[in-house]
Parts: structure tokens; sequence; C-alpha cells
């Protein structure tokens, strides 16, 4: 791994902190404010609706005035937009709020990932991606456990998730670093990615679908069936760990093997375990945190090698514009879970938040 990389996942993961932090919080502050469940997933989808309206705006602007300037602006906005959630707490704000949040986390994605893309030689793509995806995880799980700081509540946890953000700037803004050079080419539209890369844009917006359902409705989920703070952060943070752990060997593997190989096992093995966690809960069965832990490990892959896989047919000037095109897949697949989520479960109860995985998977 270069420098540049280094320093880049570096901030990007203590940024990535605050934005785990901030995802959890909201689900459970939304209940203590008794808001409906069909509330709180329409509140979820706007953080993905945000995720779709940005990935048409960023490449314009990494493109007007480069990486780093660009991934300062959404930093920025990202960390007032954390504020602005703890000091306007009523279910239309907040869905404003989360739109503004979505565009500018999408923002952040989409200067990372181009950045790692245009520099990942093919043979090493899977790899590298891994341990990409492996230091967003373990960022995104830490985030989890500082929940227990203080009061879900209070202001403070939602200071300390803009805290995270802004500081996440830092390690970017202060080093001298490689900049990717801007190539200007022929558009890369949404069809032509989807003609270039079938597999690598139907596997990311399948990817979106279950990540949306996790990061939107587990938190909500816990609190429903009556998990204290702490069980529901040890959940979250089981699930997260075990996509950490288990990116590397599932990048290494795709590296050596066909990727869209690896894809359909890793997928059919992802919706296996995910039928035995539903039929745990359903039992009131203990065991449920290793199998989360490796429906993380299964389910948080599908990502990256979809990505890695559409990658592997891009030339590099179609790089931004493929990551803009894959992200708004990624992102039209996680609006549809927290919506789906909130409305069964509204019908038939919390359970139902662990049928969504099965069809989806």
């Amino acid at each position: 791994m270069t420098s540049t990389l280094f320093v880049l996942l570096v901030g990007f993961g203590t940024l990535l902190a605050g934005v785990g932090l901030l995802g959890t919080l909201l689900g459970v502050r939304a209940t203590i404010e008794s808001f409906t469940n069909l509330e709180i997933g329409l509140i979820m989808a706007g953080y993905y609706a945000g995720f779709i309206a940005g990935s048409q705006v960023a490449p314009r602007i990494i493109r007007n005035v480069g990486h780093i300037r660009a991934f300062a602006a959404f930093a920025a906005l990202a960390a007032a937009a954390s504020l602005g959630l703890g000091l306007v707490v009523t279910p239309w704000s907040w869905l404003a709020i989360r739109v503004l949040s979505g565009g500018c986390v999408i923002g952040l994605y989409v200067v990372v990932e181009s950045w790692i893309n245009e520099q990942a030689p093919p043979g090493s793509r899977g790899r590298l991606f891994s341990i990409y995806v492996t230091s967003t995880l373990f960022a995104l799980g830490a985030g989890q456990f500082l929940l227990t700081l203080d009061s879900p509540a209070e202001l403070t946890l939602f200071a300390v998730a803009a805290m995270l953000i802004v500081t996440g700037m830092v390690p970017i803004a202060v080093n001298r670093i490689h900049e990717p050079p801007i190539e200007i080419g022929a558009a890369l539209g949404l069809r032509e990615l989807i003609r270039i890369s079938p597999v690598g844009a139907v596997g990311v917006f399948c990817a979106g679908a279950l990540s949306g359902t996790f990061w939107g409705m587990a938190a909500v989920f816990g609190h429903r069936v009556g998990l204290t703070d702490v069980q529901l952060a040890s959940l979250m943070a089981a699930t997260i760990f075990g996509g950490a752990v288990l990116q590397w060997p599932i990048g290494h593997l795709s590296d050596l093997m066909d990727r869209r190989t690896v894809l359909i096992l890793i997928s059919s093995a992802t919706a296996l375990v995910a039928a035995v966690g539903g039929w745990l809960v359903l039992r009131g069965s203990p065991g449920l945190l290793p199998v989360q832990f490796a429906y993380g490990g299964l389910m948080f892959s599908l990502y990256g090698l979809s990505v890695a896989h559409a990658n592997d047919h891009l030339q590099p000037h179609q790089v931004l514009d493929a990551t803009r095109g894959l992200l708004l897949m990624f992102g039209a697949g996680a609006l549809s879970g927290p919506l789906v989520a909130g409305l069964l479960m509204d019908y038939a109860g919390p359970v139902s938040y662990t049928h969504l995985t099965l069809p989806t998977s």
C-alpha cells in the first residue's frame, strides 16, 4: 500500500467512525421520540435519496476543484448536518437533513473510491479494495461503541459525530499526497455501465439493498425487541467486524479465481446464513451474535467484489463516472431497504426485519 492510500484510509476511517455513530444514534433517538416505524424508514431512506442526488453532482465538483478540495467540502457539510440533526428533532426536519447528509457522504465515497481504483492494478484490485472495505468497517464498527458515551436523548453524541467527521479531513489536508489526475473523456452513462459489467451493476444494487436495511433498521429492530444499548452495540459490531475480518480472504480469493464465480458463491452463502439468523430469532434460540458475524463477513463483501468486477472492464478515463454510476446503483438498492423494512415492521412487528434479508440475499 502506498503512503497516499494509507493517509487516505486513515482520514476516511476517522470520518466514518462519526458516520457510523450517527446512523445508529438516529435509530435509537427516533424510537425515544416515538417516531413511527414508517417515519423512521422514510428518514433512513432519505439518506439514500441523498446518495442518488449527490452521485449526480459529485463528479462535476471533483472535476472542477480536485479530489482533496472536494473531500474537504463534503466533510464540512456532513459535519454541519450532524449537528443539525441534534438541534432540530422532528421527523420532517430529519428527513431533509438526512438527504443533505447522504449527498455529502456519497461525495466522499466517490472521491475515495475513484482515488483507490485509479491506483489499483487489476491483479491486486480485489485485495486492495478489501483493505479499503476492512478499514471502513472497522471505523463504522468502532463508531457503534461510542453510543455508550452519553444518553442518545442529549446533543452530546451528535457533537461527537460532527467532531470525528471534521477531524477526518486533517490527514488529507496537511499531507503531501498524490492526487489523481482528472481525465476528461466521453461521459459513461448508467446504461453503458450496465452493458460493460451487468454482474457488477446488479451485484452493487443487491449489496445496497442489504446494506441499507442493516444500517437503517437494525438499531430500530434491536430497540423494539428490548435490547439494551450495550447489547445493540454488540449486535451491530458483530456484524460489522465480521465484514472486516472476512474481507481480505474473500478479496484475495477473487484475485485468484474468476470474480463472477466468487460473487455467486458468496451471494449464495449470504442467503443461507441469513436464513439461519431468521430461524434463530423466530425460535428465540441463542447464537445470534456468531451468525451475525458470519453474515456481516459475507454480506459486506458483496459490494467490494461487485465493484472490483466492474473495474476490471473499465478504461482509466471511465473510472470517475463508473464510480458515480456504481454508487448510484448502490444508493438505489439501499433506498428500498429501510422503506420496505419500516412497512413490514409496522405490519408484522419487529421480527419481520429478519425476513427482509432472505429474498434480497
